[in-house]
This record gives C-alpha cells, structure tokens and sequence, in this order.
C-alpha cells in the first residue's frame, strides 16, 4: 500500500485529498505543528512516505485551520 503525508491535513484543501486517497487505496499520515516540534516523529513518518504534500500555512486572510 503506497503512504501519503500531508502537511496542512485540516485545511479544505487537504480534508478533500485525504478522503479522495483514502477512496483510492492509500495510507493517509498527516503532519501538524506537534509533529514539528518532534524531529524524530517527523522523520519517521516522512521516511515511510511515498508521496508528500504540503498545504501548510496561513491562508489569505492569516488564519490556521
């Protein structure tokens, strides 16, 4: 099974990618400020990705999700 991570998991954007490859068969693994302050786990989960996304970030207006 081929591992998707995505940063910025909870914005619109990236609550769509994560239902579409979890439709398509995908293990979905998602990054969140925690998992930057840990580099270990960050590591980790990057090291069994097969696809990384990143949509992290302050929207146009400055506001996280």
């Amino acid at each position: 099974m081929k591992t998707v991570v995505i940063a910025g998991v909870s914005g619109f954007i990236g609550t769509h990618l994560k239902n579409h490859f979890i439709k398509k068969g995908f293990s979905v693994s998602s990054i969140g400020i925690e998992t930057y302050k840990n580099e270990n786990k960050l590591l980790s989960i990057l090291e069994d990705a097969d696809i990384v996304i990143n949509l992290s970030g302050a929207n146009i207006i400055h506001r996280w999700s």
